[in-house]
Parts: C-alpha cells; sequence; structure tokens
C-alpha cells in the first residue's frame, strides 16, 4: 500500500499471486503497489468489512488486505468446482479469466498483472456439445453445456489450417446451456475442437465435433441405352440424409 513499483516480499515471489487493488471503477487504487510482478487485481477500495462500528454495522475499509481475499474466495470457488485441477491449472484459470484494464487505466494496466479478476469466467468450462457430428453440407443446430456461462458468449468450431465456423443465433438458456446454429458449408471433414469465449477467456473442448462428408462410391447400374428410363438405379455410399435430392449432369444439357 506505498502506491509504487518496488517489489514487495513475499508477494513478488514467483509462487505467489500478488494482488494489486482496484476501484469499482477498475482504475488502480491511489494507495496500492503495481509493477512487472503483480500477478492480477481485484477491488480494494470501500469494501464492507467485518470491522464493527456500531451495532450490526460494519465499517468500509480499503486496502490490498481488502483485494486479496476477493482472489482467495474466487480461487476457493474454482478450488470447489474442479477439486482435481492442480493448483498450477488454478493459476492459469484465475490469470486468463480476468477483465482487460486497458480501456478503463491505460496508465497503470500493464503494471496491474493480467487484469481485474472475474469470478464467473474463472468457472467457465465447456464439456459437451450434442450432437458430435454434422455434414459439411448444411448447417446443423447445436447445444453446448458446460459450467458459468455467461451473456455474450461466442462459440466457435475451431481446426488447425481452417477458418473457424461461429456459431449463429446463440442462445444462453442457463448458466450450464447454450444453443446455436453453425454453417458447416465446405467445411473440412475431420475432427474439430469447440471454443466459448468472453472476453480475454476461451475455454476449449478438443476433439468435440466431427465434420461428415456426404460420399458416392458405386451407382448400378452406371450405364443405360436413352431409349427411354432405365429402370431402378442404386446408389450406395456414406452419410445419405432424407433430404437429398438426385439428378445426373453434364455440361451444355439440361439435368
Amino acid at each position: 500500500n506505498t502506491n509504487n513499483y518496488q517489489y514487495s516480499y513475499p508477494a513478488a515471489y514467483d509462487n505467489v499471486i500478488a494482488v494489486a487493488a482496484t476501484t469499482r471503477t477498475d482504475q488502480k487504487a491511489s494507495f496500492s503497489n503495481y509493477g512487472s510482478w503483480i500477478t492480477l487485481s481485484a477491488p480494494g477500495v470501500a469494501v464492507r468489512s467485518l470491522y464493527p462500528v456500531s451495532s450490526g454495522s460494519y465499517a468500509y475499509e480499503s486496502g490490498t488486505s481488502m483485494a486479496c481475499p476477493v482472489v482467495a474466495g474466487v480461487a476457493a470457488q474454482v478450488n470447489a468446482q474442479y477439486p482435481t485441477e492442480s493448483r498450477s491449472q488454478l493459476w492459469i484459470r484465475l490469470t486468463t479469466s480476468c477483465e482487460n484494464l486497458e480501456s478503463t487505466e491505460p496508465t497503470y494496466a500493464s503494471s496491474l498483472g493480467a487484469g481485474r479478476i472475474n469470478a464467473a469466467r474463472a468457472l467457465m468450462s465447456v464439456s459437451a456439445v450434442a450432437p458430435t457430428t454434422g455434414l459439411n453440407n448444411q448447417s446443423t443446430s447445436l447445444t453446448v453445456t458446460g459450467v458459468s456461462f455467461v451473456p455474450g458468449v461466442v462459440v466457435r468450431l475451431t481446426r488447425s489450417g481452417q477458418a473457424p465456423r461461429q456459431l449463429t443465433g446463440v442462445t444462453l438458456v442457463s448458466p450450464t446451456t447454450l444453443t446455436g446454429t453453425v454453417n458447416l458449408a465446405d467445411a473440412d471433414p475431420g475432427v474439430w475442437n469447440l471454443t466459448v469465449s468472453t472476453g480475454q477467456t476461451t475455454r476449449t473442448l478438443a476433439n468435440a465435433f466431427e465434420v461428415e462428408q456426404m460420399l458416392i462410391t458405386s451407382l448400378n447400374p452406371d450405364k443405360a441405352e436413352n431409349t427411354g428410363d432405365s429402370g431402378v438405379v442404386t446408389i450406395t455410399g456414406e452419410n445419405f440424409t432424407s433430404d437429398i435430392s438426385i439428378h445426373l449432369g453434364r455440361s451444355g444439357y439440361a439435368d
């Protein structure tokens, strides 16, 4: 609480989360230390405390001592939700889910760590998608399930070397369920990842969705005289759907 960038220990040790304090408008608190050694930030100005000032009333206090418990509380929530994750994974969740402070605090943003902590984003994860397959000649409606989805999330199918396919009409059914539609026209067949993003936070479900392609492998018969109908033609292949249309086509001729 000395408003300078000098290292403060034990906060500045590599394996310790160093917390700077911010105001309710995401500005650096006037008293807060700052610098490259800060891990992240949390509200620390005029925070309702447990310090009693009168019967049934408590003081509002300011300081990094008020900001640190906010981070500890969010860390406890994350640990309770994901008890099998390691401490390093917890660290990553906390730092990758922060709110960017560049727009509100351009002077100190780079010295306030990863940004201001965000509990909902820290808890967010994606666990499943249904269906898990779709054809690359149509649009597919998807239902995505997970934890702590928030309004305005962006959902995409991603694959190395391919442009992402973003879901449209995304509806937040609940904090654990959202729906949307993805256009798979000409998407590269194969396995794709599913990502859910908000702000700087992205959660990925690897190898979640497979794009399939409709294939024709044979026709029987494969030739006929041009004197009339050839009768029944049997077509075999993969991933046929009930709404397909079938025609013979040749350049310069009507189908």
